[in-house]
């Protein structure tokens, strides 16, 4: 019987004289870096590397690495049609990068450009215990919403809020750690603001022409950037039962 050792060696003897670890075809090139090496934060490097060894990186790691090689692509890329999809795929990805927020504001305040030019869904989570105060029914109030909401509380869909007063009556809430998640979804104008004013041809209508008021090419360039997601203020109203007498 053999030792683990003695096996380990006799399996890597193997692999050599098969060739499978031959060096050969790559001998004094430098090692190829990962590309999204450089594109990831410096504190996730080595956390990332560890996961995407065991095959499970976070969809925001995978991101970063999908950006940059994008970048590399764009970089690469002469044909004016191939850098143009290169520009409408790399926009696209840098609209998933996350934002973390610790209050509640618009997402165009941040000053990234890329959320300035996001339209699309943003989902907010917070993790809550019941109030200490006893009420018959809690009415969830979300304040300014820009501009459509869709409530999830413990895993179920409540409701959907799209107009004043932003307002919906919630179930029995858990003793502790319930989780509310807010999804909100913005108006597309700041998206058709940043393709015009990049000069993208996204106007791809054979049956129609697109012109503004005034019957002139329709130009979004100059519309002003919109507020986006959810600003608040978030309450939990209590209700109580009223019975006429």
């Amino acid at each position: 019987m053999r030792t683990l050792d003695e096996e380990i060696a006799r399996r890597l003897q193997e692999a050599a004289d098969s060739g499978e670890l031959s060096l050969a075809r790559d001998y004094g090139k430098p090692l190829a870096q990962d590309p999204g090496w450089d594109a990831t934060p410096e504190a996730l490097r080595m956390p990332m590397k560890i996961l995407k060894d065991a095959g499970a990186i976070p969809p925001e790691i995978a991101w970063f690495h999908e950006r940059a090689r994008l970048r590399a692509l764009l970089d690469a890329a002469t044909e004016p049609d191939a850098r143009q999809a290169l520009r409408l795929q790399l926009s696209d990805l840098e609209q998933k990068i996350a934002l973390r927020m610790e209050s509640l504001r618009s997402w165009t305040e941040s000053g990234d450009a890329a959320l300035q030019a996001f339209a699309g869904t943003a989902r907010y989570r917070l993790e809550f215990d019941a109030p200490a105060k006893r009420a018959a029914a809690w009415l969830l109030d979300l304040g300014d919403v820009r501009e459509a909401a869709r409530v999830i509380l413990n895993g179920k869909e409540i409701g959907h809020a799209w107009s004043l007063p932003f307002t919906l009556r919630l179930p029995a809430l858990q003793p502790k750690r319930n989780v509310l998640e807010i999804e909100v979804t913005n108006l597309p104008a700041n998206r058709i603001r940043d393709l015009d004013r990049r000069k993208v041809d996204w106007k791809v209508m054979k049956e129609i022409n697109l012109v503004d008021l005034r019957y002139k090419p329709f130009d979004a360039s100059g519309w002003p950037v919109m507020p986006s997601g959810l600003l608040g203020p978030v309450r939990l109203v209590p209700l109580e039962v009223v019975r006429p007498r």
